[in-house]
């Protein structure tokens, strides 16, 4: 470890970084080592470096669906989040995997392009919302996705959106170690105020249904096209709390941090909801969310932020 950390410059890289100054949930212990690589020639090239020297790594995005652990998550983190370049060619729109989902359809809008305005609202960055297949009101990102710039084995490669087997908040990357650098988008010409309109009424959408303190997003995935909010609010779950912890009172997928709340107080609610669920309906809810900081299994993978 000190070998790389000599040929790394000292601000690209944070030593027992806190969690909560990262993830959306604002609690958690620390980062033993969380790299913030700039550039993706900089990412690259850490990559390089840990893989030579056989350093298990974890690579992580925004995240804003990972639920860390309450002590020291000991190990080697890397962040894509400062991956920022974005490039206009036509209809279609580049964007590093560190983009926001915000920064994406703003300059989506910029650029008087339509076909991702129901994905406005959603948290995260490109390069999570791509390995997670996000969506919002009936669209994911995949149905406008072109292609995906990857780093497998190594090399840098462009796979075909088709070639990435997407499917409800799954796709192959939850499956493989490529790690996404970027995505291509293919839009199409529209007007700037009905594009405005349309994003305007997404967000105001979200607004309502869902809560604003932190949290991690929704918490157990659809089944069978049942919302897991609906099923958690008919088990009269709402509004529990373990701590600081809150099953929302507003949506019952998600819980929030209202202040002082930590990774056992959420994980709690968690397997209260999933128990409910499972004891009422008799179906097993599976967690969109993620854990890090048990143990290192996942390591290498991108995870949805």
């Amino acid at each position: 470890m000190q070998e790389i950390l000599s040929k790394t410059d000292a601000k690209d890289y944070l030593y027992m970084a806190r969690s909560s100054d990262f993830c959306s949930v604002k609690f958690g212990g620390y980062f033993e080592y969380l790299f913030l690589p700039k550039t993706t020639s900089d990412f690259c090239s850490l990559i390089a470096d840990f893989e030579r020297k056989n350093i298990v790594y974890k690579v992580l995005g925004n995240m804003t669906n990972i639920i860390p652990g309450d002590d020291v998550m000991r190990g080697v983190f890397v962040s894509t989040k400062f991956i920022k370049n974005l490039s206009i060619d036509g209809s279609r729109i580049t964007a590093g995997a560190g983009v926001s989902m915000a920064e994406l359809c703003k300059c989506a809008l910029d650029n008087s392009l339509g076909g991702i305005e129901k994905l406005v609202g959603i948290p995260g960055s490109v390069g999570g919302a791509v390995v997670n297949n996000a969506g919002a009101f009936g669209q994911e990102i995949s149905q406008t996705l072109e292609s995906i710039l990857v780093l497998s084995g190594g090399k840098m490669r462009s796979i075909s959106a088709r070639e990435a087997e997407f499917g409800y908040r799954k796709s192959v990357f939850q499956k493989n170690k490529q790690i996404i650098l970027s995505a291509t988008f293919m839009l199409h010409k529209a007007n700037k105020d009905d594009i405005l309109s349309s994003m305007m009424e997404s967000a105001c959408k979200r607004k309502n249904s869902q809560p604003s303190a932190p949290s991690a997003g929704s918490v157990f995935k659809a089944y069978n096209g049942i919302s897991a909010g609906k099923l958690i609010d008919e088990c009269r779950l709402k509004g529990t709390t373990c701590g600081g912890a809150q099953i929302s009172t507003k949506h019952a997928n998600f819980i929030v941090n209202n202040g002082g709340a930590t990774s056992k107080d959420y994980k709690t609610l968690v397997e209260l909801a999933h128990q409910s669920v499972l004891d009422k309906f008799g179906i097993n809810l599976l967690r969109e969310v993620e854990y890090i900081g048990e143990t290192h299994e996942g390591f290498g993978r991108l995870s949805h932020t």
